[in-house]
């Protein structure tokens, strides 16, 4: 019984291991998406600031 016991609690261990492995990697998939998705954004934000800025500068007329 001691030796039935034994093997249940391994294979618990395994599952709960395996479910723990799963859930780490799919964090690990979110973690790299959104900074894939702040780093575009940044840019985004960068360069609808440059279009804004070129669009309303006023051209300085030579003297």
């Amino acid at each position: 019984m001691e030796i039935f016991l034994s093997i249940v609690t391994i294979i618990f261990l395994g599952l709960g291991l395996y479910k723990y492995y799963l859930k780490e990697k799919e964090l690990s998939t979110i973690r790299s998406l959104s900074t894939a998705y702040l780093k575009t954004n940044q840019q985004m934000y960068k360069t609808l600031a440059m279009g804004l800025y070129f669009r309303f500068k006023k051209e300085e007329e030579d003297a």
